[in-house]
């Protein structure tokens, strides 16, 4: 039994490890260090995270006193807030009873004096702790107004109020730390509350925890317009820690994870309630977004090892394409599945062209050592010689040295359509056996004629007339030949499609030139074969017939020996790199009812007639819409083609 090793080379080895580590290297390295990736990376957990929020019962902890539209209304001017109703609201606040107060407001102006006067002395003389809102000249702050602001709440708790915006894609996804200032260091506006009130800050930067209401449309937060404050119960604020900012549906609004969530902060969502989000988060000290990637790495590095093993799998490509599919499938399920447990999910989108990467070139490998077992089979197949050959060699043993000699030959070759993909979707005993039988017809036919089977190339015949033995009328014989060999197939083909075998047409090409026929070779193994650009024509006449619809297409070479059988011309081809046309025909029967009708409006294409001669492929075409090639001849009419040279687009 013939055998072939198929173990991957170890250069083949060594390369796949050098794109494996590449990959690695790339996909944790390189790729964070560009923000159209990482956008791409955090847009999917975003995703994932707003899938997975479940609703909530609204925070009892943190009360939000909102600026709107409608407080703004009732006074004079929008900017700054009018300071009286400020103080109002924070009195009122304080004699409810409130835990905390922190206002999102920038003090960093001059307002009405009385007003300013009235609202610093009831901050800094309030019996419970005030955050005030801080910013500086990095945050675009003029001076003036810097310098207004640390002046003005000198005496107060301090906030920096800037967010934390995830520089790749804008997004507001972090818990601000501080910011550097002198004399000493400000805490970001929720740790600034979190620690005026004892709670133990953590120590790096972390993600916020976003949350939902009781529905998804609903804000998990209890919020109340500044000027409807004053008649609500105060029991409502009694030892809540209240965060009063501006609620406006076009000033300090961010987009936020909740942007794939089909309800609350799907568009954008105001500053004051972000730090709340973020202040939620710290007291509720659930901050595991910052826990180790170790999970995230092992599962991207088995995801990769996996689809390399699979790509290189000798299975059938359908079962390698499902348990692809199916690992594809499993890293982004198992992306959401940490990303519920808020362990941190592997960079999904960068992993995924790395399994493509390298189960294209898993694939690309496996490819090729399929080419070369394929060619293994073919060369040891062709060690049978035809019974001509043998004959031959008996008669004269010198034909056993290699060299070769001119001679005109007449060569067919063969081929069915859509044979590879048949070959990938039946399994290899029942293709054995359909081609050996359909081989076997067309053997029998190609030796009665008496032509040499050159060789088998997978489905397709080379056959060659006129050696090594001289033939009279050899381009009769094969025209014959092919005529035989044509009505077989069609029958082979009808025969098979009843045992619902898919099996396609055989297309055939005859060319009769000078060609070099002889032993082709080395000492130790050779061919007897004919090679040269009377091979490659007949080849590419074979090819030619998928354009025309037909199934045999004849060149003039071997036409013009042919005078006692009847053809049809088809035009005249400029094969691809050739200047010169080669006129080429399909043989019909001599009792083509249609003959001289198809050679008048041949003439008339040939002439550049087209008008008349579509009329005449028309009537044509009218009594038997199975004719391909009139088909052709008039879509060519209708591209506005004229005349009968045609050229060839392939090899």
């Amino acid at each position: 039994m013939l055998k072939l090793k198929l173990d991957i080379s170890r250069q083949d080895i060594l390369l796949l490890a050098v794109a494996w580590l590449l990959i690695i290297l790339i996909i944790f390295g390189a790729a964070r260090n560009l923000n159209f990736i990482t956008s791409l990376e955090n847009s999917i957990k975003d995703f994932y995270s707003s899938a997975m929020l479940s609703t909530n019962d609204q925070n009892e902890e943190i009360v939000l006193v909102t600026i709107t539209e409608d407080t703004l209304s009732q006074f004079d001017y929008r900017s700054p807030i009018d300071r009286q109703h400020l103080n109002q609201v924070i009195t009122y606040l304080i004699d409810a009873g409130a835990k905390i107060i922190a206002i999102d407001i920038l003090l960093d102006q001059k307002t009405e004096a009385e007003k300013d006067a009235e609202l610093i002395k009831t901050l800094e003389s309030s019996p419970i702790p005030i955050v005030s809102a801080w910013a500086g000249l990095e945050d675009n702050l003029t001076r003036s107004q810097a310098s207004f602001l640390n002046l003005y709440t000198k005496n107060l708790i301090k906030g920096y109020v800037g967010l934390g915006v995830d520089e790749a894609d804008g997004i507001i996804r972090w818990i601000e730390k501080n910011v550097q200032t002198e004399p000493k260091t400000v805490l970001s506006f929720p740790l600034s509350i979190a620690d005026a009130i004892g709670v133990n800050l953590p120590t790096e930067r972390y993600k916020i925890n976003w949350t939902l209401g009781p529905d998804s449309t609903l804000s998990p937060f209890k919020k109340y317009e500044s000027h409807f404050v004053s008649v609500l119960p105060s029991k409502w604020f009694e030892n809540k820690i209240i965060l009063i900012g501006a609620d406006l549906p076009h000033s300090d609004r961010h987009m936020t994870p909740l942007r794939y969530n089909n309800g609350y902060g799907a568009s954008d969502m105001a500053g004051i309630e972000i730090h709340a989000h973020a202040l939620a988060t710290v007291l509720s000290g659930e901050l595991n977004r910052n826990s180790s990637s170790f999970i995230s790495i092992l599962v991207t590095i088995l995801s990769l090892l996996m689809v390399s093993i699979i790509s290189l799998l000798e299975i059938m490509k359908i079962v390698k394409t499902c348990l692809l599919i199916a690992l594809f499938t499993s890293i982004w399920a198992t992306g959401a599945l940490l990303e519920y447990h808020s362990i941190n999910t592997p960079p999904l989108f960068s992993a995924s062209l790395g399994m493509i990467t390298l189960m294209l070139y898993g694939i690309y490998i496996c490819e090729r050592k399929q080419r070369r077992y394929k060619k293994f089979i073919s060369n040891a197949f062709s060690r049978y010689m035809s019974q001509e050959l043998l004959t031959e060699l008996q008669r004269n043993s010198n034909n056993l040295k290699l060299g070769g000699e001119k001679r005109e030959v007449s060569i067919i070759f063969t081929d069915i359509a859509g044979f590879t993909k048949l070959s990938e979707n039946i399994p290899a005993e029942e293709l054995v056996r359909a081609l050996n039988s359909y081989l076997e017809g067309m053997s029998e036919i190609i030796l009665r004629h008496g032509g040499m089977i050159d060789k088998y190339i997978g489905d397709a015949i080379m056959v060659i007339f006129n050696a090594p033995k001289n033939q009279e009328e050899h381009s009769i014989k094969a025209v014959r030949c092919a005529i035989e060999l044509d009505l077989f197939a069609q029958k082979y083909c009808r025969e098979t499609k009843t045992e619902g075998l898919d099996w396609g047409i055989t297309r055939i090409g005859v060319h009769t030139a000078t060609a070099i026929v002889g032993n082709i070779g080395g000492p130790v193994r050779f061919d007897y074969t004919s090679i040269g650009d009377a091979v490659n024509t007949a080849a590419r006449l074979e090819g030619i017939n998928k354009v025309f619809g037909t199934r045999l297409c004849i060149s003039k070479n071997t036409v013009s020996n042919c005078p006692e059988l009847f053809f049809r011309p088809i035009g005249e081809l400029i094969l691809k790199g050739k200047s010169k046309a080669l006129k080429i025909y399909e043989p019909v029967s001599g009792h083509y009812p249609q003959r001289d009708l198809y050679e008048k409006a041949y003439k008339y294409l040939e002439s550049g007639r087209n008008h008349e001669a579509i009329k005449v492929f028309t009537s044509l075409i009218a009594n038997n819409r199975s004719d391909a090639l009139v088909q052709y001849h008039i879509s060519r009419i209708k591209n506005g083609e004229s005349g009968v040279l045609i050229k060839a687009k392939d090899k």
